[in-house]
Parts: C-alpha cells; sequence; structure tokens
C-alpha cells in the first residue's frame, strides 16, 4: 500500500530508558508536518564457500527519522535543543543538553486509512535555519529535524506501529489506540507514548 501523506508528528522526551525500565513524558506536537523520511541503512557481510554465495550475516542498521515542519514554537525548539525558555525568552548556551525523545506519527495509505508509529528512542542531531531575503517572490523556509533512532533498553525494541487496513475484527485493544477521545477529541494514539501490546 502506497505512503500519501504524513500528519500529527509528535515528540515525547525520554524520562528513563535502562536495563529496569523506559518512560516517557507526554507528548507534545512537533509541528505541522511537511515531510518526514524514514530510512534503515545497514550492512550485510556476504561469505563465499566453494566458489559461491554461502551465506549472508547482517550488521547494525541505523535508523533515522528525517521530519520537515513548517515551524517550530520556542518551547518545542528550546525542549529539542536542551535549551532553557525564561520568560519567553530562550536562552542558548554551550552547556545545553540533547535528550532522546519518542517520535509518533501517523501517515496516510492509499485507501485512506493510516499507520501509526511511535519510534521508542530517537536523538535529534543539531539544527539550524534558513534565512532569505524578499525577493521577487517570497520563499518559506520550513524547519527540518533528524534524529538517529536506537532500540530502548529494557527489551531491545525499536518502536511499534498499527496499519489501521490490516486490523482484524478480534483487533480490539489496537482498535481502541486509535480512537477519538471524546472529551479532548485527540486520538488515543498521541496522548501517551504507546507501548507494545501482548498476547
Amino acid at each position: 500500500m502506497a505512503y500519501i501523506g504524513i500528519k500529527d508528528v509528535y515528540i515525547a522526551k525520554v524520562i528513563k530508558n535502562d536495563t529496569t525500565g523506559y518512560e516517557a513524558d507526554t507528548p507534545v506536537r512537533l509541528g505541522k508536518a511537511a515531510s518526514l523520511k524514514k530510512d534503515y541503512k545497514g550492512s550485510m557481510e556476504k561469505n563465499y564457500y566453494d566458489d559461491s554465495l554461502d551465506s549472508m550475516l547482517q550488521g547494525d542498521t541505523e535508523k533515522t527519522l528525517e521530519v520537515e515542519v513548517k515551524e517550530l514554537t520556542q518551547e518545542v525548539e528550546a525542549m529539542i535543543n536542551g535549551q532553557k525558555l525564561v520568560k519567553g525568552m530562550r536562552v542558548e548556551s554551550t552547556s545545553d543538553s540533547v535528550g532522546d525523545f519518542a517520535v509518533g506519527y501517523r501517515t496516510k495509505l492509499q485507501n485512506g486509512k493510516y499507520e501509526f508509529v511511535w519510534k521508542y528512542v530517537c536523538t535529534p542531531e543539531p539544527f539550524g535555519s534558513n534565512h532569505d531575503t524578499v525577493a521577487d517572490k517570497a520563499k518559506i523556509n520550513n524547519r527540518t529535524v533528524k534524529f538517529t533512532c536506537r532500540n530502548r533498553e529494557i527489551d531491545g525494541v525499536d518502536g511499534v506501529n498499527i496499519n489501521e487496513s490490516a486490523l482484524l475484527t478480534g483487533d480490539t485493544e489496537a482498535k481502541a489506540l486509535l480512537a477519538v477521545n471524546t472529551t479532548t477529541n485527540m486520538i488515543h494514539w498521541f496522548e501517551e507514548v504507546v507501548e507494545p501490546l501482548h498476547a
């Protein structure tokens, strides 16, 4: 099924990630999404014996998310960069420390349904912004944040996703996560970082 859209990109500060547990803060919206690129790069070692390919050994895989948004609020940019926000002023310093975040989003499928995703441990790379003078035609410069993602320590899980179009009649727990909270008008999936379902 082809992807034809991206929306509702959220981030949640990772509070705990060790062999005893994983915990993330309440998600906040990153910004209005223009694009999201998910890239997995890995290495394969080919082993040849008797003049033919005998086996292949997979090496480590680097997982990245590159998110382009319309804009970042002062609060979100300060949070991503580990900066202080004091009375509306974002204070940058050499002691700023970038933390880890869970990243969640949903992407539209060709049939009108959505695939919902959470990646558990993603570290943002340093980023800046572009500024162009207004000429004959004004140019909009979106903001891009790139994350390098890895497995969480407690169980080695990278993340979770639900493909709405693949849900079966008995998948009631998964369906409930995609329902809208009638009080907040928010999809349950984005209210908190979703834990894996268990049999």
